[in-house]
């Protein structure tokens, strides 16, 4: 393992590009998330590690799922926003 294959919680929230280091802490505190390796009390991601839990996390969308999906952004756009968010006038 080279130390360029290892990324901290800070280089992990760049690469997703939203704010993870405090997501990654709650996920390890309650076993979840990418495996990580602690190296004198500090958290490390193996970059192997983060592209296989985004492969098994990775959602397939059938080509009628996706068309649903869209049918469903387009109609949200459209539809005129009456009332409060809760149903009230």
């Amino acid at each position: 393992m080279k130390v360029k294959d290892l990324l901290t919680s800070k280089e992990l929230s760049q690469r997703t590009g939203y704010p993870v280091p405090s997501r990654l802490t709650e996920w390890r505190k309650a076993g979840k998330g990418p495996d990580f390796i602690m190296i004198e009390g500090r958290v490390f991601y193996r970059l192997s590690d983060i592209e296989d839990y985004e492969r098994r996390n990775t959602v397939k969308l059938s080509a009628k799922r996706m068309k649903k999906k869209e049918h469903h952004r387009k109609t949200a756009i459209e539809r005129p926003v009456t009332g409060d968010l809760f149903g009230g006038s």
